[in-house]
């Protein structure tokens, strides 16, 4: 089954937004173990990357989604969820960057290493469903009213996703790929049914 991230399912994993962050952290996983092809439109990489880098500090990282037992780097577990790998790459970052001075490019500098690390992450879970000059033709031909929405369920149709995860569901009701939050996506898949 392939899968294309809203930008706001992953952020809730990335910034722990609860109550969303556990169903979207437990769908990225079964993207990372292979259970279903995982895809993230070009536009939200860029988006998270943006945003990443305006977080400079780790309060705003889950720490609840680390495995038992405190913090280990991702090589010391190779099974470790990638929710819980995003927040141990945050941890590690805090530790390394508390020596930056007050003047704000220490910090700024952070920033841009967290969200590197960030979307380095995410691009070793998930495909990139490209955004190109068809992509974005038929965004401007969608009856999708906003155009960030349209150009990611026209990257969706491209890569020929089954389903479309957001928590934005009302707003995508016009996508030609079906649209599912996390939460009722799980529900489905627990039930035994297509999401």
């Amino acid at each position: 089954m392939n899968v294309l991230f809203d930008t706001d399912v992953l952020l809730d994993v990335l910034l722990d937004r609860e109550p969303f962050s556990a169903s979207s952290s437990q769908v990225l996983s079964m993207a990372e173990e292979g259970s279903l092809r995982g895809y993230v439109c070009a536009t939200s990489v860029t988006t998270i990357f943006y945003l990443g880098q305006r977080f400079q500090s780790s309060r705003h990282l889950s720490r609840s989604l680390l495995p038992a037992g405190g913090v280990a780097p991702p090589r010391q577990i190779p099974n470790m969820p990638a929710s819980a790998r995003l927040a141990s790459e945050q941890n590690d970052l805090e530790l390394g960057d508390s020596n930056f001075g007050n003047a704000g490019l220490g910090t700024k500098a952070a920033g841009r290493r967290e969200a590197r690390k960030h979307v380095s992450v995410l691009l070793s879970i998930l495909e990139v469903a490209p955004v190109n000059r068809s992509v974005l033709e038929d965004a401007t031909s969608s009856r999708i009213r906003d155009f960030e929405d349209a150009v990611v369920a026209s990257a969706g149709k491209a890569v020929a996703a089954d389903i479309i995860l957001t928590r934005n569901v009302k707003d995508f009701k016009m996508s030609e790929v079906t649209v599912s939050s996390p939460a009722h996506f799980l529900a489905a898949i627990t039930a035994g049914d297509q999401p």
